[in-house]
């Protein structure tokens, strides 16, 4: 059985003293003048009944004994409403042994979390498990190459999940599922795609098939992105009037593709420096536009992708005054 205390301050009038026993009055746990019946009897405002309440009163309330530690726990409250709040609360732990129980928890989830990537890690080495690749659909098999031809997280997110991000997690989670890759997180984010290196025959199968089908029809390279961004230093003392203001030689970290019939935003950035960034990204590859909010799947999905965001260090991008949003 809960028990209760009322606390008023010694220097009030006896109108207020009155006025706040009416309000805390109680018949077996229940207000006998609601807060509501009570202003509209005394003809105060609500606004003036609590400060009356809260400023001159409060009542305490003993709930019952922790059970890990046997300490009374006691509540204080300053409202009718807060009062309610408290007796329906059913609690079984003081403060400081809530806080304990809590921690314990996290620990274990913790713990499991890494067991269980540990498991899945082992069997991701189980090459009894490499032939799975087998039970994927083509579609499935593309998505299985793809990272596996990415490998970085960020490029895997800006090139795989661009198209459609619900469908081609559970693609992704197939894969998890059957043993071929094993996706590491901290809590939601994503940090990392993992896969056995037994799989880089797949890689060169895809090769192998591409410049086949080079010879004949011209058919683009297999290990491509199709969005980069280039940046082009400003030439201060260029050698004549004709020659460019801006100008850069650069080796490309990869293949670059833009493919016939594909429509590309092409952006540019005067960045502090005095060099330009020029950006070529495939219009359906953009989440980040006014059409619509990401979701929370893919704001922590994408938050750090090196074409979207600040600092990258990804190869991509060659520094953080590289990056076209850099200015904004």
């Amino acid at each position: 059985m809960n028990t209760y205390e009322l606390s008023i301050a010694d220097e009030i009038s006896e109108e207020k003293r009155g006025i706040i026993q009416k309000y805390w009055q109680l018949d077996d746990e229940k207000f006998t003048f609601p807060s509501g019946q009570l202003k509209d009897q005394l003809g105060l405002s609500q606004y003036d009944l609590t400060v009356i309440i809260s400023q001159n009163s409060s009542c305490q309330i003993a709930i019952g004994g922790c059970q890990d530690c046997g300490e009374e726990i006691v509540e204080r409250v300053y409202s009718q409403s807060g009062f309610k709040a408290a007796i329906r609360r059913k609690a079984n732990r003081c403060g400081h042994c809530e806080d304990l129980y809590w921690k314990n928890v996290q620990k274990k989830r913790e713990e499991a979390r890494k067991a269980e990537q540990e498991r899945k890690a082992e069997q991701l080495a189980d090459k009894r498990n490499h032939d799975n690749w087998r039970k994927l659909s083509s579609e499935e098999l593309n998505v299985f190459k793809q990272i596996l031809r990415l490998k970085k997280r960020n490029l895997i997110f800006s090139n795989v999940f661009s198209g459609n991000y619900p469908e081609t997690w559970k693609i992704v989670n197939k894969l998890e599922r059957l043993s071929l890759i094993q996706v590491t997180r901290e809590g939601n984010r994503v940090l990392d795609f993992l896969f056995s290196d037994d799989f880089k025959f797949l890689l060169n199968e895809e090769r192998e098939e591409g410049e086949t089908q080079d010879m004949f029809g011209g058919m683009e390279s297999y290990s491509t992105i199709n969005s980069y961004t280039f940046n082009i230093p400003l030439n201060n003392h260029p050698s004549s009037e004709r020659a460019p203001k801006y100008s850069k030689a650069f080796t490309l970290p990869v293949d670059v593709c833009f493919e016939r019939g594909v429509e590309y935003l092409v952006g540019a950035w005067v960045l502090t420096d005095g060099s330009i960034n020029i950006n070529f990204r495939p219009r359906d590859a953009i989440f980040r536009s006014v059409d619509r909010e990401l979701t929370a799947e893919e704001n922590a999905a994408w938050y750090d992708d090196p074409f979207l965001q600040k600092g990258s260090s990804d190869s991509t991008v060659a520094n953080q005054d590289d990056n076209p949003f850099s200015e904004l």
